[in-house]
Protein backbone atom coordinates (compact mmCIF):
# COMPACT_ATOMS: atom_id res chain seq x y z
CA UNK A 1 0.00 0.00 0.00
CA UNK A 2 1.08 3.89 -1.17
CA UNK A 3 2.05 5.89 1.88
CA UNK A 4 0.38 9.44 1.63
CA UNK A 5 2.71 12.52 3.08
CA UNK A 6 0.53 14.22 5.66
CA UNK A 7 1.25 17.29 3.71
CA UNK A 8 -0.54 15.79 0.31
CA UNK A 9 -3.44 14.23 2.45
CA UNK A 10 -3.65 18.30 3.95
CA UNK A 11 -3.74 20.03 0.10
CA UNK A 12 -6.27 17.72 -1.01
CA UNK A 13 -8.31 18.14 1.87
CA UNK A 14 -7.96 22.07 1.42
CA UNK A 15 -9.12 21.41 -2.06
CA UNK A 16 -11.92 19.80 -1.10
CA UNK A 17 -12.82 22.42 1.53
CA UNK A 18 -12.58 24.95 -1.52
CA UNK A 19 -14.40 22.74 -3.97
CA UNK A 20 -17.08 22.46 -1.12
CA UNK A 21 -17.19 26.71 -0.81
CA UNK A 22 -17.30 27.22 -4.30
CA UNK A 23 -21.02 24.48 -4.04
CA UNK A 24 -22.23 26.98 -1.23
CA UNK A 25 -21.38 29.99 -3.08
CA UNK A 26 -23.72 28.54 -6.51
CA UNK A 27 -26.15 27.57 -3.51
CA UNK A 28 -26.25 31.25 -2.17
CA UNK A 29 -26.87 32.70 -5.19
CA UNK A 30 -29.17 30.09 -6.24
CA UNK A 31 -31.42 31.59 -3.36
CA UNK A 32 -31.61 35.01 -5.73
CA UNK A 33 -32.41 33.22 -8.64
CA UNK A 34 -35.54 31.44 -6.62
CA UNK A 35 -36.32 34.82 -5.13
CA UNK A 36 -36.28 36.71 -8.99
CA UNK A 37 -38.05 33.76 -10.31
CA UNK A 38 -40.93 33.98 -7.65
CA UNK A 39 -41.15 38.12 -7.64
CA UNK A 40 -40.13 40.18 -10.78
CA UNK A 41 -37.30 42.58 -9.94
CA UNK A 42 -36.45 45.54 -11.74
CA UNK A 43 -32.51 45.89 -13.44
CA UNK A 44 -31.15 48.06 -10.49
CA UNK A 45 -32.92 46.11 -7.44
CA UNK A 46 -30.94 43.00 -9.69
CA UNK A 47 -27.70 45.26 -10.13
CA UNK A 48 -27.91 45.88 -6.28
CA UNK A 49 -28.52 42.11 -5.33
CA UNK A 50 -25.84 41.24 -7.35
CA UNK A 51 -23.58 43.75 -6.42
CA UNK A 52 -24.59 42.12 -2.75
CA UNK A 53 -23.64 38.95 -3.37
CA UNK A 54 -20.51 39.93 -5.12
CA UNK A 55 -19.36 41.85 -1.98
CA UNK A 56 -20.41 39.01 0.81
CA UNK A 57 -18.93 36.45 -1.56
CA UNK A 58 -15.45 38.17 -1.57
CA UNK A 59 -15.62 38.12 2.01
CA UNK A 60 -16.24 34.54 2.48
CA UNK A 61 -13.23 33.97 -0.17
CA UNK A 62 -11.34 36.24 1.82
CA UNK A 63 -12.01 34.23 5.48
CA UNK A 64 -11.86 31.03 3.70
CA UNK A 65 -8.39 31.76 2.73
CA UNK A 66 -7.23 33.42 5.72
CA UNK A 67 -8.57 30.87 7.69
CA UNK A 68 -7.78 27.51 5.64
CA UNK A 69 -4.52 28.88 3.87
CA UNK A 70 -3.01 32.07 5.81
CA UNK A 71 -4.15 34.28 3.86
CA UNK A 72 -2.11 32.81 0.60
CA UNK A 73 -3.69 32.48 -2.80
CA UNK A 74 -2.51 29.58 -4.07
CA UNK A 75 -4.05 28.17 -7.84
CA UNK A 76 -5.33 24.84 -6.43
CA UNK A 77 -7.52 26.73 -3.90
CA UNK A 78 -8.86 28.79 -6.87
CA UNK A 79 -9.23 25.61 -8.97
CA UNK A 80 -11.06 23.65 -6.16
CA UNK A 81 -13.82 27.07 -5.60
CA UNK A 82 -13.87 26.68 -9.48
CA UNK A 83 -14.42 23.35 -9.97
CA UNK A 84 -17.21 22.62 -7.03
CA UNK A 85 -19.24 25.99 -8.53
CA UNK A 86 -18.94 24.17 -11.88
CA UNK A 87 -19.91 21.25 -10.62
CA UNK A 88 -22.84 22.74 -8.96
CA UNK A 89 -23.64 25.04 -11.45
CA UNK A 90 -24.58 22.55 -14.07
CA UNK A 91 -25.49 19.66 -12.21
CA UNK A 92 -27.36 20.51 -8.86
CA UNK A 93 -28.66 24.33 -9.74
CA UNK A 94 -30.98 23.79 -12.71
CA UNK A 95 -32.95 21.19 -11.48
CA UNK A 96 -33.02 22.59 -7.48
CA UNK A 97 -33.98 26.21 -8.63
CA UNK A 98 -36.82 24.55 -10.81
CA UNK A 99 -37.73 22.23 -8.17
CA UNK A 100 -37.99 25.09 -5.54
CA UNK A 101 -39.64 27.73 -7.67
CA UNK A 102 -42.45 25.34 -8.76
CA UNK A 103 -42.99 23.90 -5.01
CA UNK A 104 -43.29 27.89 -3.95
CA UNK A 105 -45.93 28.16 -7.11
CA UNK A 106 -48.03 25.44 -6.27
CA UNK A 107 -48.02 26.83 -2.34
CA UNK A 108 -48.93 30.36 -3.30
CA UNK A 109 -51.78 29.15 -5.27
CA UNK A 110 -53.09 26.42 -2.63
CA UNK A 111 -52.97 29.29 -0.01
CA UNK A 112 -53.66 31.99 -2.26
CA UNK A 113 -57.33 31.18 -3.60
CA UNK A 114 -58.44 30.83 0.30
CA UNK A 115 -56.98 34.08 1.26
CA UNK A 116 -58.43 35.98 -1.68
CA UNK A 117 -61.77 34.44 -0.28
CA UNK A 118 -61.29 36.25 2.83
CA UNK A 119 -59.71 38.98 1.79
CA UNK A 120 -63.02 39.56 -0.92
CA UNK A 121 -65.22 38.91 2.49
CA UNK A 122 -63.50 41.07 4.39
CA UNK A 123 -63.57 44.28 1.85
CA UNK A 124 -67.31 44.58 1.43
CA UNK A 125 -67.62 45.54 4.62
CA UNK A 126 -64.92 47.51 4.55
CA UNK A 127 -65.50 49.60 1.82
CA UNK A 128 -68.85 50.16 3.47
CA UNK A 129 -68.26 51.45 6.37
CA UNK A 130 -65.25 53.81 4.94
CA UNK A 131 -67.88 55.15 2.89
CA UNK A 132 -70.06 55.89 6.01
CA UNK A 133 -67.05 57.13 7.84
CA UNK A 134 -66.19 59.51 5.25
CA UNK A 135 -69.74 60.63 5.41
CA UNK A 136 -69.27 61.19 8.91
CA UNK A 137 -66.12 62.90 9.11
CA UNK A 138 -67.26 65.64 6.15
CA UNK A 139 -70.54 66.28 8.98
CA UNK A 140 -67.90 66.72 11.47
CA UNK A 141 -65.68 68.86 9.45
CA UNK A 142 -68.38 71.36 8.30
CA UNK A 143 -69.87 71.33 12.05
CA UNK A 144 -66.34 72.05 13.29
CA UNK A 145 -66.36 74.93 10.85
CA UNK A 146 -69.32 76.22 11.93
CA UNK A 147 -68.16 75.72 15.28
CA UNK A 148 -64.98 77.43 14.53
CA UNK A 149 -66.90 80.50 13.13
CA UNK A 150 -68.88 81.35 15.54
CA UNK A 151 -66.35 81.31 17.89
CA UNK A 152 -64.20 83.20 15.73
CA UNK A 153 -66.92 85.92 15.46
CA UNK A 154 -67.14 85.94 19.25
CA UNK A 155 -64.01 86.98 20.02
CA UNK A 156 -63.56 89.80 17.22
CA UNK A 157 -67.28 91.21 18.90
CA UNK A 158 -64.89 91.18 22.66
Amino acid sequence: MIEISPEISGEALRFLLFMLAGILLILAFDLFRILRRLIPHRTGVVAVEDMLYCIGSAIFIFIMLCRENDGAIRGFCMLGMSVGMLLCNYAISPWLVKGIVKVFKKLFQVVGKPLRAVFRMVAVPLRFLKGKIRRLLRKLQKTLKKIRKTIRMVLCKL
